[in-house]
């Protein structure tokens, strides 16, 4: 009986935590839903006090379609805003004629970097051959913007120009409300962080506190660039010489003259098309005449065997025919000297025949001789 009070109390004691975690619990999440119900609201709550719940979730039906006589809805406060009072973003484009596109273009920068403004963006052309241009993007303080229209309008000629105005009042009112919801909801949170009592109560308003803080700096971002973009306007200047301006005469010329121009240049483009043909076959001539050179050798030298091969058969050829003609020679020479014999024979017959016929006639003595 007695183990039994202990049990009961330490049953009730996470019970106690429980009871005492929830009201923690619930402040955390009317802190969320009051942030995201002003978040919503938008610049229909930029000029509450976001402390309490309940005037964010009233914002919202106190405001007012455009035009109506609201004060406290932005809507009606940016249609009741004097001129002077409205956030617009200024550009315009501008185009100038001009002698000299390079000088301009300086001049328009000393004149920009004076009135307090910057250069944003810059491209400026003015190759051989082609007409000079430039295209300058320039960020003007807003109090200096129809004066820097009228200085750069003075540095030529103006061809164009086009103005537009963009009226960001509402959105600037949007993004300023949501940054201060965004503020109070993580002081709010900070608050709850100091009350948690648990390990989880801590990294779960932690956790929300690094979310709205992400939020917060996504607005600011926000708020930032829509500040530069009110607090300094844009012109986009373009300059380029007059509609007469001849890049070249030396191109149009006719003649003699012309034609030497232009025959000169393409030998010059010649020359040049073969100097880099060259450069680009050179490292490949090196690698080439190293392999090469063993095989022109060896062809060179086979060529030289098949030359003199035949040389000696020829020679021997010639011999051999020399000497059937000299056989023939001999056999002619022994021919003759055959015929000679012969012819000695014949003689020889033809004494002995006279022999005969004399012995014939002498007697048989001379036919026997």
């Amino acid at each position: 009986m007695s183990a039994t009070p202990p049990r009961d109390e330490a049953r009730r004691r996470p019970l106690a935590r429980g009871a005492a975690a929830a009201p923690l619990l619930l402040l955390l999440a009317l802190a969320a839903g009051c942030s995201a119900t002003s978040s919503s609201g938008g610049a229909d709550a930029s000029r509450e006090a976001p402390a309490e719940p309940g005037i964010a979730q009233e914002a919202p039906p106190e405001a007012e379609p455009p035009g109506g006589g609201a004060a406290d809805g932005s809507d009606g406060l940016a249609g009741d805003l004097p001129l002077a009072d409205r956030d617009l973003v200024y550009t315009a484009d501008l185009r100038v004629e001009v002698e000299d596109v390079d000088a301009a273009a300086e001049r328009a920068g000393e004149w920009v970097a004076d009135a307090g403004g910057y250069i944003a963006a810059e491209s400026v052309q003015s190759g051989e051959g082609d007409a000079p241009y430039a295209s300058l993007t320039l960020q003007v303080p807003r109090d200096r913007y129809e004066a820097a229209l009228d200085e750069l309008a003075a540095l030529g000629s103006q061809s164009s120009l086009d103005r537009r105005v963009q009226d960001v009042t509402e959105e600037v009112a949007d993004v300023d409300s949501r940054v201060e919801s965004a503020e109070a909801s993580l002081d709010r949170l900070r608050d709850l962080l100091d009350e948690a009592g648990t390990v989880q109560e801590v990294l779960a308003v932690e956790a929300e506190i690094s979310t709205r803080q992400q939020e917060l700096e996504s607005l600011q971002a926000r708020q930032e660039a829509l500040s530069q973009q009110v607090s300094y306007s844009t012109v986009n200047l373009e300059l380029m010489p007059p509609e007469t301006y001849v890049a070249d005469p030396g191109d149009d010329s006719i003649g003699f003259l012309g034609g030497l121009q232009r025959g000169w240049r393409a030998l010059v483009g010649l020359g040049e098309v073969l100097a880099v043909a060259a450069g680009w076959l050179l490292p490949f001539a090196v690698p080439l005449a190293v392999a090469g050179t063993p095989a022109w050798l060896l062809w060179r030298r086979r060529r030289a065997r098949r030359r003199g091969r035949p040389a000696a058969p020829g020679g021997a050829a010639a011999g051999g025919a020399a000497r059937p003609e000299g056989a023939g020679g001999s056999a002619a020479e022994d021919g003759a000297d055959g015929t000679g014999e012969a012819g000695g024979r014949e003689r020889a017959a033809g004494t002995g025949g006279t022999g005969t016929a004399k012995g014939t006639s002498g007697g048989t003595p001379g036919g026997t001789a």
